[in-house]
């Protein structure tokens, strides 16, 4: 799954979430990455941490729920202040 390049994952991810989609396309719209994190980032829409895949293309990371309740907007808060860190991720495009 992380062997597919970037690109064609976006690709994947965009028709997906078309209404052209395949209704049976279950987990289509996910994108595996290998990447480097390079900190957080200040942007309009609130923080959001920025990484790297190893083919250069530079991805921002954001929490789904920006629930203060939820554990995951901590768990980026934390990963943010570990630029250089290597990770395997899974995640959904927000076009």
């Amino acid at each position: 799954l992380w062997e597919t390049p970037p690109a064609e994952q976006a690709a994947r991810a965009l028709q997906s979430t078309s209404r052209y989609a395949d209704p049976d396309g279950t987990g289509s719209d996910l994108l595996f990455l290998d990447v480097e994190l390079l900190g957080a980032v200040r942007e309009p829409g609130g923080a959001c941490l920025l990484a790297q895949c190893e083919e250069g293309v530079r991805v921002r990371l954001t929490v789904a729920d920006d629930d203060p309740a939820l554990a995951h907007r901590d768990n980026l808060a934390l990963l943010a202040a570990a630029p250089g860190t290597r990770l395997r991720i899974i995640g959904r495009l927000v076009p």
